[in-house]
């Protein structure tokens, strides 16, 4: 017998450490999900939101094999403020017809981390 699984299961992409970098390709839809978790500092349940946006990740510092290889599904999930933004605007970029809203469908983005520990996303071309 055969089994298949109801939903697809998508890995999360792994965190970047200060000075790392990743190319992606988003891949569909972002979502913004309450996630709950337990503090490991003070052991209290918290509740956020946080962002997943589905990619095709083509370049990470964590994948090595990807060099060689096609880009793999993955789903990046974030809190980081220029994710948000993204996320917030993609609607209105896309209504007015904007690059930004173009590139987001068909480009590829480089999500860096500042040596302020600070996430940016940048549009590659």
């Amino acid at each position: 017998m055969k089994r298949i699984a109801y939903i697809e299961e998508i890995d999360k992409m792994k965190g970047l450490s200060i000075g790392e970098s990743a190319i992606i390709e988003f891949d569909g839809v972002a979502n913004k999900v309450e996630v709950t978790f337990t503090d490991r500092k003070t052991g209290q349940e918290e509740t956020v939101d946080k962002f997943h946006f589905p990619i095709l990740l083509h370049k990470h510092p964590n994948y090595p094999h990807l060099e060689d290889k096609k880009p793999i599904k993955m789903m990046w999930e974030t809190v980081c403020g220029e994710a948000k933004n993204l996320f917030l605007t993609l609607p209105e970029l896309a209504a007015a017809n904007d690059p930004i809203a173009k590139h987001f469908q068909k480009g590829q983005w480089e999500i860096f981390v500042n040596d302020n520990n600070k996430t940016k996303l940048f549009r590659l071309v």
